[in-house]
């Protein structure tokens, strides 16, 4: 199920999928907005949320 994720700055909704979540967010300290190019911080619930997927999925 896909995520979405909104720009801090900008407010622009990311779609962020399964395979996003599971090999980026957890180790990726931020995501680029694709409509303002500014950073966002990875939360630790989203964080969570992405080792979850992660476990469910055997990944």
């Amino acid at each position: 199920m896909p995520v979405l994720m909104f720009c801090s700055k900008c407010g622009g909704p990311k779609k962020l999928s399964e395979y996003v979540l599971s090999q980026y967010v957890t180790k990726a300290p931020h995501i680029y907005c694709d409509l303002c190019d500014s950073t966002n911080l990875v939360t630790e619930e989203l964080r969570q949320y992405a080792f979850q997927v992660r476990e469910n999925d055997n990944w």
